[in-house]
Order: structure tokens, then sequence, then C-alpha cells
């Protein structure tokens, strides 16, 4: 129990994890990247577009399912994993060089350019 509460302990010190389950991928994806873009940890299920953007231990933490056993051991591998801020810091960059209205537009300028 005591434990249990340093973590927490931990975690609301931080101010910046998050447990994410997707079940619905379009509006998981932008939650997603939402949640990357201000810095928090993201922990889903890789459904839709989320292996795009995910990747376990570099941008996030992909999980197999969502049944209770699997979210509880994956969580307990989030508040182990020794370079958190990196990963953090890896999916911030991550959406800034993708995601951003600037990457949209360039990516519309060349396709336009090309036709």
């Amino acid at each position: 129990m005591k434990r249990r509460q340093n973590k927490i302990k931990i975690l609301n010190a931080k101010k910046y994890f998050l447990v994410l389950i997707t079940i619905r991928p379009l509006t998981d994806l932008t939650i997603t990247l939402e949640a990357m873009a201000c810095g928090t940890p993201v922990l889903a299920t890789p459904v839709g577009g989320v292996p795009d953007v995910i990747k376990d231990g570099e941008t996030g933490f992909i999980m197999e399912n969502n049944s209770p056993e699997c979210i509880a051991e994956n969580v307990e591998r989030v508040l182990n994993y020794p370079c958190l801020n990196e990963i953090v810091k890896n999916a911030r960059e991550l959406v800034k060089k993708e995601f951003t209205y600037e990457a949209a537009v360039g990516r519309y300028r060349k396709i336009l350019e090309n036709v």
C-alpha cells in the first residue's frame, strides 16, 4: 500500500500522466495527438491510426488489449519506465514536425505543386 501511495505522489508531482484506452479510432487519435502535444505520456491500444504515431517505448506506450490485466501490467510498466521524459520529448517533437498547421500546409503545397 505504501509503495502505491509513493507512486501516486510521484504522479501528482509530475502532473502529466494519462492512460488512454482507445476504442474509437478516429476520436481517440485526436486525443492521442493532443496529449502528445501537451507533453502527456500516452498508453493506448493499437487501433486505427494509433500505431502510426505511438511507437512503443519511443513516443508512447502500446498495450495489446484493454483487458483489466493488460491495463494493470502496462500502467506498472509506464510507472517504472526509466526514460519517461525522453518519450514525452519525442512525442512532442513528432507532433510538432508532422501534425501542426504548418506541416499540413507544407504537405498540401507539395501535392498541389505536382498537379
